[in-house]
């Protein structure tokens, strides 16, 4: 299509929306954006995979009774990189609402600046909270990290397809530490010890421990891609006097682990400023 309508190669951006028609399991829509020499390459790949992941996987069969596809192409790479968040403050109360502040840099250098306000969740216990801010890619790879389970129906599988997001996304993901189980292909959070201890125990061979729970998500769509991931720490105390906190991320804990281990799927750029650790 890119060949016969315009060009498919060369430096460029290039936005994708497909929508499938999977008979009784409705609709699934997907986007997704690339940038770069190989821009067409990518989409064209990125469709494939969904399409072969439909029609070869083992859970189920599924005809595809449609496919429409629509790019948009953009003269040259849009994207940005997120190089630094900041929060208005790092010491919070459940239920307060705390300023949260991007910078990008543009393809061509230019900076600029965006701000979002966030409700810190009301169920989250005393201690760190911490933020991931990253594009709709990163995101998502980070998600997998801490909910580790694997889909064993299709309708699973096509729910985490739903899920995917976009690099015109900026998506926020709130972190706990908290023990819980992926079981079945479902996620238990922050379950009780003696609760988790029974099924456990009763799903031992299908039982996957999770050291972090997720407990709060935004997105943000955004005009261009983005690309990067930043985490900030905030502490949350329900009782007592906040004091002024020093802003900047913490060293240790199980996110702390959790973040080392993104960095084998993701380009992480690991160093400390104000308001977080980048």
């Amino acid at each position: 299509s890119l060949e016969a309508a315009t060009r498919a190669a060369g430096s460029q951006g290039l936005d994708l929306e497909a929508r499938f028609e999977l008979g009784e399991h409705g609709a699934l829509e997907i986007r997704q954006s690339f940038d770069g020499d190989h821009a067409a390459v990518d989409a064209a790949l990125y469709l494939l995979a969904v399409t072969g992941f439909i029609l070869q996987n083992r859970m189920e069969r599924v005809e595809i009774g449609s496919l429409e596809v629509e790019l948009t192409q953009f003269q040259e790479p849009r994207i940005a990189r997120l190089v630094e968040v900041h929060a208005s403050r790092t010491l919070v109360r459940p239920g307060e609402r705390v300023l949260l502040n991007f910078e990008f840099v543009a393809f061509r250098g230019e900076r600029s600046r965006r701000s979002y306000e966030l409700e810190v969740p009301t169920g989250i216990p005393d201690g760190r909270y911490s933020l991931l801010v990253g594009d709709g890619v990163s995101i998502d790879v980070a998600r997998l990290t801490v909910e580790r389970t694997d889909p064993l129906n299709f309708s699973q599988a096509l729910a985490f397809l739903r899920s995917l997001h976009s690099r015109r996304d900026l998506a926020i993901l709130g972190l706990v530490s908290g023990p819980g189980l992926a079981v079945a292909g479902e996620v238990l959070p922050r379950l009780p010890g003696s609760l988790r201890s029974i099924w456990g125990a009763a799903a031992s061979t299908s039982a996957v421990p999770l050291r972090l729970a997720v407990a709060d998500e935004h997105v943000i769509p955004l005009d261009v891609p983005v690309e990067g991931i930043v985490r900030v720490d905030l502490e949350v105390r329900r009782r007592g006097p906040l004091s002024t906190a020093e802003p900047g991320g913490g060293e240790g804990t199980e996110i702390q682990e959790t973040a080392a281990e993104e960095e084998k799927t993701t380009e992480t750029v690991e160093g400390k400023g104000r308001g977080g650790t980048r």
